[in-house]
């Protein structure tokens, strides 16, 4: 008998899509720069990003600081158990079971909000277009800024692949279900924020 899927917190669906969206755009955009103009540690035969990419690159990280931060606080606090727990790090030894498989998604979760993090401040810090024009690669908040886009891409895959491995299809198909119960409305957002507002307060 197939599994039913999960209900997924329709706000939880919206954030996770456009972030999942902006960031993957973000990935795809910066690696077309690299590949045009650095390509030191390997190049795929594609038509060469013109300097005009830099700014639309630019102008992505600029939309995803602003969703991350939505997408952060409510990870922090709505989601956290979706992040690392402190009795993760004793889960992590047996991966081959449930309880070690979710403690490793919630390492990867965490470790991809890090590695944004770090994207997005070193963004800030090194000479964008002109790193990259003049060939100043050993930059250090540039190569911070390379690392930590590997990274993402190492950690965006883990996080799909384990996500199918620990939910499977009705888990796919919860992220994608357009269903909306009544308390989940976003009618009831006023309210629910603040209410949660009130309980910070306390």
């Amino acid at each position: 008998m197939p599994r039913s899927s999960p209900y997924q917190p329709f706000i939880f669906r919206l954030i996770h899509a456009v972030h999942g969206i902006l960031v993957l755009a973000s990935i795809a955009t910066g690696f077309w720069l690299y590949n045009t103009w650095d390509a030191r540690f390997g190049q795929l035969p594609l038509p060469e990003a013109g300097s005009d990419w830099f700014k639309i690159h630019h102008n992505i990280g600029q939309v995803v600081t602003v969703v991350f931060a939505v997408f952060s606080l409510y990870s922090l606090f709505a989601g956290s158990q979706r992040l690392i727990q402190p009795k993760s790090i004793k889960q992590l030894s047996h991966v081959d079971k449930p309880s070690g498989q979710y403690a490793l998604h919630r390492l990867i979760n965490t470790g991809l909000l890090g590695m944004l993090i770090l994207s997005l401040v070193s963004a800030r810090q090194f000479g964008g277009a002109r790193v990259l024009v003049e060939g100043e690669w050993n930059d250090v908040w540039y190569s911070l800024h390379l690392f930590a886009w590997a990274s993402m891409v190492v950690l965006v895959l883990s996080h799909i692949l384990l996500s199918f491995k620990i939910g499977g299809w009705p888990l796919v198909r919860s992220m994608v279900d357009s269903r909306i119960r009544p308390k989940d409305s976003p009618k009831q957002w006023p309210q629910r924020l603040t209410r949660w507002f009130q309980s910070l307060s306390r």
